[in-house]
C-alpha cells in the first residue's frame, strides 16, 4: 500500500479526500496545501499525528475540514487569511491534544455552520467580532475552558452551544 504522503502529492485534482477510520498512522503531509481544487477533508480517526497542519487553511475551495479523533497536539493559528475560507461551513477538530486559544478569525468565516472544537485542551476563546450570522452548531465540551467571551451571545443564529466539562467560573 503506497504511503499517504505519496497519495497526497500524486492526486493533484483531488476534490475530496474521505479516509475516516482508516489507519493512517502518519504526520499530516504538507502536500495536502497543495490540493486547491479540495473541497471536503475528512480524515476523522485516522491517527494522524503531530502539530496542527496549517497548510490544509491554505485550499480556497473547502467547504469541509474534519480531523477529528486524530493525535494532533498544538495550536490553531492565530490569525489566517479569511478570503482563503469563504467556503468553509464544517470545521472539526474535536477529540485531538489541541491547545491555547480558540483564534477569532473562526468566527469571522462568513459560511461556516459547525464548528466543533470538543475534547480538546483548550483554555480559552479570544474575543471576537460576529462577522457570521451563519453558525449554527458550537462544540467546546470537555475543553479547559475557564471563561467565554460576551461575543459569544452575539452569535444570534446559534441553535447548539455545548459547553460542558470545562473549567468555567461564575465571576
Amino acid at each position: 500500500m503506497p504511503c499517504f504522503k505519496a497519495v497526497v502529492s500524486n492526486l493533484t485534482e483531488l476534490r475530496e479526500l474521505h479516509l475516516d477510520y482508516v489507519s493512517i498512522n502518519s504526520v499530516v503531509p504538507r502536500s495536502l496545501a497543495n490540493l486547491s481544487s479540495l473541497t471536503s477533508l475528512r480524515l476523522t480517526q485516522t491517527n494522524l499525528l503531530g502539530n496542527w497542519p496549517v497548510d490544509i487553511l491554505n485550499s480556497p475551495n473547502l467547504t469541509t475540514v474534519s480531523l477529528s479523533r486524530s493525535q494532533l497536539f498544538g495550536e490553531l493559528p492565530s490569525s489566517v487569511n479569511i478570503s482563503m475560507l469563504s467556503k468553509l461551513t464544517d470545521f472539526d477538530v474535536g477529540d485531538n491534544n489541541l491547545s491555547g486559544e480558540i483564534p477569532s478569525w473562526l468566527f469571522a468565516l462568513s459560511s461556516i455552520r459547525f464548528l466543533d472544537l470538543s475534547e480538546n485542551q483548550f483554555t480559552s476563546v479570544s474575543e471576537f467580532v460576529v462577522n457570521s450570522t451563519s453558525l449554527l452548531d458550537f462544540r467546546l465540551d470537555d475543553n479547559r475552558i475557564q471563561a467565554i467571551p460576551n461575543s459569544v451571545f452575539d452569535l444570534l443564529n446559534l441553535e447548539t452551544f455545548s459547553l460542558s466539562h470545562n473549567s468555567l467560573s461564575s465571576s
